[in-house]
Parts: C-alpha cells; structure tokens; sequence
C-alpha cells in the first residue's frame, strides 16, 4: 500500500466544497474533506494505491468541485519493485 498527499489551497472568493473523486481503477482509494473549505484554507486529498502487482503504473484521479474548471486531473504514477525472496 502506497499513499500520497495532495495539499490544496482554495484560493477563490467562495467556499469550495469537493462534491465527488473518481479515480482510474478500484485499486486507488480517495479520502477527501466533505465539509466546506472557506477562502485560504488549505485541505489534502489523500490517495492511497494497492501497489500488490511488480511494474509501473500510471492512475487517474478527477476531482468534482463547485468551481467553474471543475473537474480537475491528478495523476499518480512509479514503479512496483519486486519483492526478494530469501533462498
């Protein structure tokens, strides 16, 4: 499992609310305030990645949000090691 943080800041004059995510595959997991986030006030997204298969990957996450260039892409993407196995 592998997660990553996207720090947010809402910079407009109205209060932002993140209305849905929607991500490439049911291996990637949002978490994402539901309250109202006020002008200024900084939020993260949090994504969390099963990373259960060796290789790279490449994942879409589109945020809903009551803002006119809604909706908005983040990408997450790297490369799954192999585990060692001891002989």
């Amino acid at each position: 499992e592998v997660s990553y943080d996207f720090a947010f800041t809402n910079p407009g004059g109205e209060t932002l609310m993140i209305q849905d995510i929607q991500t490439s595959c049911g291996c990637t997991v949002p978490e994402w305030p539901k309250k109202p986030i006020k002008k200024g006030e900084q939020e993260n997204i949090h994504i969390v990645y099963e990373a259960d298969f060796p290789g790279a990957f490449s994942k879409t996450i589109t945020v809903y949000y009551n803002g006119k260039n809604s909706p908005d892409t983040l990408y997450i993407h790297g490369e799954v090691e192999r585990t060692k196995t001891a002989m």
